[in-house]
């Protein structure tokens, strides 16, 4: 699987010669683990017989060296001539637009450098081999049942005709009785932050509405979790902030029709004032 793999990266540029290196880029990611994945797959490529001098990894964001960064350690160690292979699976805007502009910036700093840009990974001719040999793979190695069946189910009791909401705090009281829980409510909000962080990761890198679904899942709960220890009612407060919504964005409406009587259709920045001015009066009714 592995050398599939690097030979579908390997062959990003035709066009090479002994003394061209390798840049392969990658969009980066908040989660390390993630962006050293790379740093080792670039590692391993190394080992592999191979045309090029070097083989180095460099990331679009969130991760270091970026891509003008990771060219510039390339030049400063003499080379001439640099390929660069977008590590993405589709031509979506990193591709098309992002990836070579950052490379304009080191071509423009140093043009007596060859600066090439390789075929993106997933426009491989050999990438459907590929992913049918990982699912072989996967395939060849069939769940243990009989380990699953002799596992604890702590939750076993727990009925499904809860509400989601509901099934989700019994499950987390479960957990807690076990002593897997936070000693306050701080921890939590940190966690909600991590979490807000991973979709917006996952939104960023255009991965599967099945990705960005788990990752809002996991919001879900751990904002369940919070609700938990400050004492609060899930379902009550998610049924308060439903009648929340309605009631003000019904006044929302009266508001900007009132403002601008002119109109049948309202512009977002109508709305969001007459928002401000339904928020600010209902603070005021509370003080």
């Amino acid at each position: 699987m592995l050398y599939t793999l690097s030979t579908l990266v390997l062959a990003g540029n035709q066009m090479t010669t002994p003394n061209t290196h390798l840049l392969v880029v990658a969009h980066g990611s908040r989660r390390e683990a993630s962006n050293e994945e790379l740093r080792t797959l670039c590692k391993n490529l190394t080992v592999l017989d191979h045309p090029y001098s070097s083989i180095s990894s460099g990331f679009l964001e969130l991760a270091e060296p970026s891509i003008p960064d990771g060219l510039r350690q390339l030049i400063a160690s003499n080379a001439k001539d640099i390929t660069v292979v977008p590590y993405f699976l589709s031509a979506g805007r990193h591709v098309i637009v992002d990836i070579p502009a950052e490379i304009a910036i080191v071509r423009k700093e140093f043009p007596e450098i060859n600066i090439s840009l390789a075929p993106y990974f997933g426009a491989s001719q050999g990438i459907a081999s590929l992913l049918l040999e990982g699912f072989h793979e996967t395939n060849k190695k069939p769940i243990n049942k009989k380990n699953n069946s002799d596992l604890e189910d702590y939750f076993a009791n727990i009925s499904q005709e809860l509400t989601t909401l509901q099934r989700g705090n019994k499950l987390l009281e479960r957990a807690a009785e076990q002593g897997f829980d936070w000693a306050d409510w701080r921890p939590v909000i940190d966690k909600v932050n991590e979490e807000v962080a991973e979709i917006i990761e996952a939104v960023e890198n255009k991965e599967s509405i099945e990705r960005v679904e788990e990752e809002l899942g996991d919001l879900f709960m751990i904002v369940n979790n919070l609700a938990r220890h400050l004492k609060v009612n899930p379902e009550n407060a998610a049924h308060l902030s439903n009648e929340k919504f309605a009631r003000r964005f019904n006044q929302m409406m009266q508001v900007t029709k009132e403002n601008h009587p002119e109109s049948d259709k309202y512009t977002v920045e109508q709305m969001n004032h007459s928002w401000e001015v339904i928020k600010k009066r209902e603070k005021n009714e509370f003080t």
